[in-house]
């Protein structure tokens, strides 16, 4: 122990009428005590580090504008930019998996059939070809009458993919909405109990 420490311990222990050792115990419990109320009052020991890194930004950028704070917006801005990205690094990152919904695959949307079309015949055209051609363009519409049932079905096939995976989309935007809602209600609540900037 350095002697001016010791000196201004033994000033402090004469003044309570009591031992050296009792006052340097109770100086030593006391700044115990003072650190985890203010542990306590930053958030706890895990938050703790993270308040001060905040008011140690708010220092540094205070230097560097030149402004207050509370009375510089310039210094505000600065301060909220910064505050964001340090924030970021002590909190956790959004797992890969856990916004599922954006992880659905697209649905490839049906390609609809293209009609049959009746072969240009003209008054010259023998009978027996445009028999030949009748059927043959029967025969067709008769397949594209399927093909495009099969069409019709798939398109509502699609549609629901796409609204299910809409639906799940919309699920996850509103739960991050809602913890945003809820961190931004959260702040409003403290701001209304502490000290208010302009």
């Amino acid at each position: 122990m350095k002697e001016p420490l010791r000196a201004a311990i033994e000033k402090a222990a004469k003044a309570r009428g009591v031992s050296l050792n009792r006052e340097t115990v109770a100086r030593l419990e006391k700044s115990f005590h003072m650190e985890q109320a203010e542990e306590s009052s930053l958030g706890g020991s895990e938050i703790a580090p993270l308040i001060r890194i905040l008011g140690a930004t708010v220092e540094l950028l205070e230097q560097r504008t030149g402004g207050k704070v509370l009375e510089d917006w310039r210094t505000g801005l600065a301060v909220s930019a910064a505050w964001k990205r340090v924030a970021t690094q002590f909190f956790p990152k959004v797992p890969t998996g856990e916004i599922k919904a954006f992880d659905d695959p697209i649905p490839e949307r049906p390609i609809a059939p293209v009609p049959p079309t009746f072969p240009p015949i003209s008054l010259l055209t023998p009978q027996s070809e445009v028999s030949d051609a009748t059927e043959a363009y029967a025969q067709e519409s008769r397949r594209f009458k399927k093909v495009h049932a099969k069409f019709l079905r798939d398109v509502a096939k699609y549609d629901d993919l796409n609204r299910v995976r809409d639906e799940r989309i919309q699920k996850e935007l509103d739960r991050f909405t809602e913890l945003d809602r809820i961190g931004r209600d959260a702040a409003v609540e403290v701001l209304s109990e502490g000290p208010k900037g302009d």
